[in-house]
């Protein structure tokens, strides 16, 4: 029986079994995602070894974390991965949290207004032009490193 408080997901795994998940997970992390959502619904308690991640994959329910509680989610910056992502890209956005984050993100907010994206929808549309004509008939692609990569020449733009 489950935990009614908990959200459903794979059996908590120690560090050993939890490598077939984190491997799964780097080979194809969006195949990784999409068969958690489809086995266990839109929001799944994932527990890695000492690690507890939440995957949340409905929109509304995405909405309700980041925009109509934000306060009450922090993020986990203790890890050897989120301390090299902080590292790399400093306390931004990505990595900040509480005043710095939403002073950050406040300062953003109106380069991505409705009137504002309107702007940038050319730079968008040219860039995803140009990924598909290198596209071919018949090709099995890596669209997880297709759309990395056309988000990365958008942003850098």
């Amino acid at each position: 029986m489950t935990n009614p408080k908990r959200p459903p997901g794979p059996p908590d795994a120690s560090y050993v079994r939890s490598l077939p998940l984190l491997l799964r997970y780097a080979r194809d992390p969006l195949r990784f995602l999409e068969a958690l959502r489809r086995e266990h619904g839109d929001f799944v308690r994932l527990r890695l070894s000492t690690y507890e991640v939440f995957v949340v994959s409905d929109p509304s329910l995405v909405e309700i974390v980041l925009r109509d509680t934000n306060r009450k989610f922090i993020k986990e910056n203790r890890t050897p991965q989120a301390r090299t992502v902080r590292r790399a890209f400093g306390n931004g956005l990505l990595t900040g949290e509480g005043k710095d984050w939403l002073r950050q993100r406040r300062l953003a907010q109106p380069a991505f207004s409705e009137s504002q994206t309107s702007v940038y929808a050319e730079t968008m549309v040219h860039y995803a032009n140009e990924l598909l004509t290198r596209w071919q008939d018949g090709e099995v692609r890596n669209l997880y490193e297709d759309m990395r990569h056309v988000t990365r020449d958008i942003g850098a733009k």
